[in-house]
């Protein structure tokens, strides 16, 4: 960040520096991508994660096992240019590593060596095994000091190293090591240096920072903001898909809203005005939900930000803001430009700029709101729950849905609180005020738009668009104020404090008991998968085939990334893998070997028929015929370098699911071993202690012979690095395919590839292991008990559904009651639009994110041939029917009785009927769009538009018939309209009460003023149930065929 801020400059010195030390300038202009989308290696990530800490001014280091996926050249690279800093700065540094190599464990001064939670040993290097040969425990002479250390402590290995044979052996405790550590020189010595206070006279003046940060506020708020316009480039897809979105909308609206067929005559016409300002508002008030995901999704890189003091939070949010401005001018500005002439609203320029300017701050008081919604969620799905509530709070209390004067006394205050209520007046008042609206209404004293105004519980006092367009942006500046002190207190969901519980305990002892046997039979006998009965049969011998696999001139190209073309490379295509010959056999074990970046994992992926994208030539073949990836998939497993598994599943359960639905079915002998570039440098036997490997290498002329006790692993990558090749003049990779090693890897694969008489070709009679009902069987016992031990996703979503229920059954207090006025319909019907649309939208949205991980969880089994598409799929739609049927009761219940609906076991059916399967259809949608879209952040962004316009053809804002034909097809298209119908009509449609009109004059029945208004008979119910049903039904079937037929991995 801070090279970003250096004017001219793209990166400094330090950080040229540090790539170059950690191998990382190979990829410096490669994005670091993610489980959906290739990016660097594993290693790679492993590496950038400790220049992120390189780099900076730290004085003071803790690294954990910062080797895990490194190689051991490169580890140990790693640590003596950390030794060497640390020597050179006096800094302090502390690394813990798992069993180094020695080359690697002799750069360290001091060791500390722990153990079930006690400090063993604690002093200089040197003499950590003199403290071991003085309690009788001996480090041979080949061994690895550091692979000693570890496994002298182990009850298994520690007899092995007993060398006062005079003296029985006894096992000693980690507990009587660390109590003859103090006995022990280097122990006397610590205790007595920690005994002795510390001169502070020999304090250097910047031992210790006086700054919380590394460089001046000014400059981290100028990286910050150069740093988050970078991440918007690189997000600009998303940026853009939101002004198109909006534009196909706005240009939707006006069609829907045509000036031809809006008139300003009556109080009539104001109200339809009124709803298409409405709707503006709230299509505002939406594009600003996807900020949610997009900010919970940034979350874990600002908090290791914000906890190594990279920059304080009000760096980020700052820039953040302002960043937003440009996106609210352009939406405010896009939908004012293609919506305010074509409906008709007021002709004069002052009312278009005051629409516009209210919108912006509309826009930025949106943005504000669901980012202070995601600080404070932090996880997607409570996060997600958190925005759908704040918008319905702010919509249901805005004054449109319920007016004013109908809202309880004890809700009133939620009215002025509401930036909709400000923003809802402020634009009504500038239309209304408007020429178009000047003409006297009857024999009153007030023109016809203050009469719509009155007339709809609005203010009508002019001053009240300033009043609006000030509260809005106190809202924005309150609302970001909030969102900084989020990110500067709130840490991130989860406890950071080690919990042992007592179950873990019992394990503990038991396994060093050895009843971990006896658990785990237990545990089968107890846990049947739901009727997957694992039963005893008596033991078998299983045939077992060998199959050998070759693979022929393998080249693998990938697309050249955008940046690389930039710096000149001409090439459209990067090629990774290159003329990948070898073959591995039955019996033998095969190392592939190679420095982090070398293509080790695309090798793999390619061969097991991973890769999604990119060109793959050459053969591969099994027992000499061509693989066929559908049958390689039963009889191979993969295990990836980074895995991700559903995070609700323990470990045993995890294994069971993959036995159900899988086949019941020493050292390295061979070796695989690439360079940087994706070719080979050998490939063949190793040999007794790796002779062979040592051997071919050595009669390379200049590298330097092997030292006694190294381990030929780390050698051979440091003799064959590429600084290597350069001092001696070699290309090991030509070197290899001039050897005679090459030659007789060629005859050996050439063989392989010819089929045998004795061998047949590997055919299956099924594509699966298991029939299609035992695969639908094991996925929904698995995602049963990843949703009930997901409480994020489903108590959150009771829990919401409960505080909705009663919010809105105390607002709409006895609105089910009051059939008397026209008022009294649309309160009911409002109160319904309400809850259907905010409950379902929260449905939805909250889904999103669990189906994304299960999705992604599904590649690889999916992959490894454990179950087709299409039974993951019905599962993920069969294990949501109780849950929405439990909250279709608690809200059905609720609303119902608090809402004094008519109590009657019909009309409360018909209820929970239209709730339950409009619930479905919300979450069944929801799980469709992440289907077809590549993460839950994308998703809400393809949904949010079709909520918007189900909002607007639902028939609350306009009627049925008062939409254009050319629209009116998307009324029936339009699944929330027809659980309006169904729940007005239900409750309502068999009412023959008088009813008086909005005129205050005239009157008619219920049951003509729904016909008459909103075309709803009560004899089409059950066409309204089957259609719900229907909606239901097709967003479940795309949904699973989507996750069939549409694969987002980028591998």
């Amino acid at each position: 960040m801070k090279a970003l801020a250096l004017e001219g400059r793209q990166t400094s010195l330090v950080a040229e520096y540090v790539m170059k030390i950690l191998g990382l300038d190979i990829c410096a202009d490669t994005i670091v991508g993610d489980e959906m989308v290739k990016g660097i290696s594993g290693g790679q990530k492993k590496r950038l994660t400790t220049g992120e800490l390189l780099v900076g001014s730290a004085r003071v280091l803790f690294m954990d096992e910062i080797s895990t996926g490194l190689d051991s050249a490169t580890t140990y690279q790693i640590i003596k240019y950390l030794r060497d800093s640390t020597h050179a700065l006096d800094g302090t540094t502390i690394i813990s590593l798992l069993q180094p190599a020695p080359e690697t464990y002799e750069l360290f001064d001091d060791v500390i060596l722990i153990s079930e939670g006690q400090i063993v040993y604690q002093g200089p290097r040197e003499y950590a095994a003199d403290f071991f040969a003085a309690m009788g425990f001996r480090c041979p002479e080949r061994k690895n000091v550091a692979d000693f250390l570890q496994e002298v402590l182990s009850k298994k290995d520690q007899q092995q190293y007993w060398c006062q044979y005079d003296y029985p052996y006894q096992f000693v405790s980690v507990t009587k090591f660390a109590e003859a550590f103090k006995t022990f020189v280097i122990g006397k010595r610590l205790h007595d240096d920690l005994d002795r206070p510390y001169n502070r006279k020999h304090n250097h003046p910047a031992a210790l920072s006086t700054s919380n940060y590394g460089v001046k506020r000014l400059e981290i708020l100028k990286s910050s903001f150069q740093w988050q316009r970078l991440l918007m480039k690189r997000n600009s897809f998303i940026y853009v898909f939101k002004f198109i979105q909006l534009l196909l909308v706005a240009l939707i609206t006006m069609t829907v809203f045509f000036r031809t067929t809006m008139h300003h005559d009556s109080v009539d016409d104001g109200i339809i005005y009124l709803g298409a300002l409405y709707f503006a508002i709230v299509m505002i008030l939406f594009n600003g939900f996807t900020e949610v995901s997009m900010l919970v999704a940034k979350l874990p890189v600002l908090y290791k930000h914000r906890d190594l003091h990279f920059y304080p939070p009000w760096a980020y949010t700052l820039p953040s803001w302002l960043l937003s401005i440009p996106t609210s001018l352009i939406e405010s500005g896009m939908w004012t430009l293609v919506t305010y002439y074509v409906v008709g609203y007021d002709p004069q320029f002052t009312r278009f700029l005051g629409q516009f300017l209210l919108l912006f701050f509309l826009h930025q008081t949106s943005l504000a709101l669901f980012r202070v919604m995601a600080s404070l969620g932090r996880n997607m799905i409570v996060a997600n729950t958190f925005g759908s509530f704040a918008l319905l709070v702010v919509m249901i209390l805005g004054g449109f849905i319920i007016t004013k004067e109908s809202i309880p006394v004890w809700w009133i205050w939620g009215y002025w609180i509401s930036p909709m209520m400000y923003a809802q007046n402020a634009i009504s008042v500038n239309e209304f005020h408007g020429h178009s609206w000047s003409k006297p209404f009857a024999d009153q004293n007030i023109t016809l738009g203050e009469a719509v105004l009155t007339g709809y519980g609005l203010f009508k006092e002019k001053y009240w668009f300033w009043i609006g367009v000030g509260a809005l942006l106190g809202y924005t500046i309150v609302l970001n104020a909030l969102f900084t002190l989020f990110l500067t207190i709130l840490n991130p969901i989860g406890n950071m404090q080690a919990v042992v519980s007592k179950d873990a305990i019992r394990n503990k002892e038991s396994r060093r008991s050895d009843r971990v046997a006896l658990e785990l039979r237990s545990y089968l006998h107890s846990n049947s998968l739901n009727g997957l009965k694992l039963k005893e049969q008596k033991g078998m011998v299983l045939p077992f085939q060998p199959l050998s696999m070759c693979f022929k001139n393998i080249n693998y190209y990938v697309d050249v990334p955008e940046e690389l073309k930039k710096q000149g490379i001409a090439e459209d295509r990067l090629q990774l893998l290159v003329d990948v010959t070898g073959a591995f056999r039955p019996g033998v074990l095969t190392a592939l070997v190679g420095v982090s970046g070398a293509g080790k994992t695309t090798l793999m992926d390619v061969l097991a028929g991973r890769k999604t994208g990119g060109l793959i030539e050459g053969s591969i073949s099994i027992s000499g015929y061509p693989k066929n990836q559908e049958t390689f998939t039963r009889i191979s497993g993969y295990c990836e370098q980074n895995d991700v598994h559903s995070p609700c599943l323990t470990v045993i359960e995890s294994l069971l699911y993959s036995a159900c639905l899988r086949l019941p079915s020493h050292v390295n002998d061979d070796l695989l071993f690439m360079k940087r570039g994706g070719q080979l440098i050998y490939a063949g036997p190793l040999g007794s202690k790796s002779r062979n490997l040592v051997e071919f290498f050595q009669a390379v002329p200049g590298v330097p012979k092997i030292r006694d006790g190294y381990n030929p692993a780390a050698w051979m990558l440091d003799v064959t690095s590429t600084q290597m090749e350069q001092i001696l003049g070699v290309d090991f990779a030509e070197y290899y395919r001039q050897s005679k090693l090459f030659l007789q890897t060629k005859e050996i694969v050439e063989a392989l590839s010819k089929p045998n008489s004795e061998v047949k070709e590997l055919t299956f009679s099924t594509k699966y292991a298991q029939p299609f009902c035992a695969q639908f069987i094991a996925c929904l016992w698995k995602q049963n008990l990843s949703y009930w031990r997901n409480p994020q996703y489903t108590a959150v979503r009771f829990f919401y559904t409960v505080i909705i229920s009663l919010m809105f059954g105390t607002i709409c207090w006895k609105f089910g009651s009051r059939r008397e006025t026209q008022h009294d319909i649309f309160n009911a019907m409002g109160a319904m639009y309400a809850a259907v649309l905010f409950i379902g939208i929260t449905n939805a949205t909250s889904v999103q994110p669990v189906i994304s991980i299960e999705r992604f969880v599904s590649y690889r089994e999916r992959a490894a041939g454990m179950y087709s598409a299409l039974p993951f799929a019905f599962s993920l739609v069969t294990v949501e029917f109780p849950y929405i049927l439990v909250q279709s009761l608690v809200y059905g219940t609720i609303f119902y009785s608090l809402g004094s609906f008519e109590w009657t076991a019909v009309k409360f059916l018909w209820f929970l009927f239209f709730m339950y399967f409009t619930l479905l259809y919300f979450t069944f949608y929801g799980m469709m769009t992440t289907a077809i879209t590549p993460n839950h952040m994308v998703a809400p962004i393809i949904a949010a538009p079709f909520y918007t316009l189900w909002n607007l053809f639902c028939g609350f804002m306009i009627p049925r018939k008062l939409i254009p034909v050319w629209w009116r097809w998307y009324y029936w298209a339009n699944p929330v309209s027809w659980t309006l119908y169904g729940l007005l009509t239900s409750q309502f449609g068999d009412l023959d009460q008088p009813l008086l009109l909005a005129d205050g004059i005239r009157t008619t029945t219920v049951v003509a003023f729904l016909e008459e208004h909103f075309g709803f008979r009560h004899d089409f119910l059950g066409v309204v149930a089957t259609m719900v049903i229907g909606f239901c039904v097709l967003f479940a079937v795309v949904f699973a065929l989507a996750i069939r037929n549409l694969n987002f991995q980028r591998r």
